[in-house]
């Protein structure tokens, strides 16, 4: 503070160590801006496996409904109904654990939050599954028909567009890790552009002013020793003496 608020060589140099030092505080928040752009990349990343695990549970129940459905064709009793309305209603927990992340429960875990349009067309597919299962309970009379309505109805109206929400998913999961090589990327050239400009700057700094001083005192040396040899009209050049620092004064 002392070497600021005087005039001299002192302030010179002080703002010149500060101007090093401020460059490479930079580096500081450049790092954390960086660091918290990976972290955020990463949850979005693992959010998306996790949505994309509870499709395949999902997608995996919707399978189990099948069987069941078969299972209560071929021993159509309390247990089988039971099963069946056990698994479908698994399939639409997973159905909506993914399209409302809130309100997934054990064993499932919150993933993705997806937008809205997405999220109303799983609440669509859980809707269609139920019906298809209704629908199946009623026709069991039918006989094999009745199966092969229920595995059309799931196939067109719950498999295929669950697939297909599911490469959406699957599609922001990859430009979520696209986005950390980036982030890793952008951070190591921000770190690397911080530290080489201190690195040039402290270089010049550290060139420019020893220099600097080293002429002004190589010239007071060079007509002191002079005068110390007996030449009295040895006289230090006027224009290292007008400066307005400790070197000027001693050298005037």
């Amino acid at each position: 503070t002392n070497a600021i608020t005087s005039s001299g060589i002192s302030r010179k140099l002080t703002f010149a160590f500060f101007a090093v030092i401020l460059v490479v505080a930079l580096a500081l928040p450049v790092t954390f801006v960086s660091f918290q752009k990976i972290a955020d990349a990463s949850e979005r990343a693992k959010k998306s496996s996790i949505t994309l695990s509870n499709v395949a549970i999902f997608q995996r129940k919707i399978g189990d409904v099948r069987a069941s459905a078969r299972d209560q064709m071929a021993r159509d009793n309390g247990t089988v109904r039971a099963n069946l309305t056990e698994t479908l209603q698994e399939a639409l927990d997973a159905a909506r654990c993914i399209g409302e992340p809130t309100k997934c429960e054990a064993p499932l875990t919150a993933g993705e939050q997806l937008p809205e349009a997405e999220a109303a067309k799983w609440r669509e597919i859980a809707a269609r599954a139920t019906a298809a299962k209704q629908t199946f309970q009623s026709d069991i009379s039918g006989g094999n028909a009745a199966v092969t309505q229920l595995d059309l109805a799931l196939q067109r109206d719950v498999d295929a567009p669950s697939q297909q929400l599911a490469e959406q998913i699957a599609s922001r999961g990859l430009e979520a890790q696209s986005s950390i090589k980036t982030a890793i990327a952008s951070s190591t050239g921000l770190l690397i552009g911080v530290m080489g400009t201190s690195i040039v700057l402290a270089a010049l700094l550290a060139t420019y002013i020893p220099r600097r001083l080293m002429k002004r005192l190589e010239h007071l040396r060079h007509v002191s020793h002079r005068l110390a040899h007996g030449d009295l009209e040895a006289r230090a050049d006027e224009e290292h003496a007008n400066r307005n620092d400790e070197i000027g004064d001693l050298i005037s």
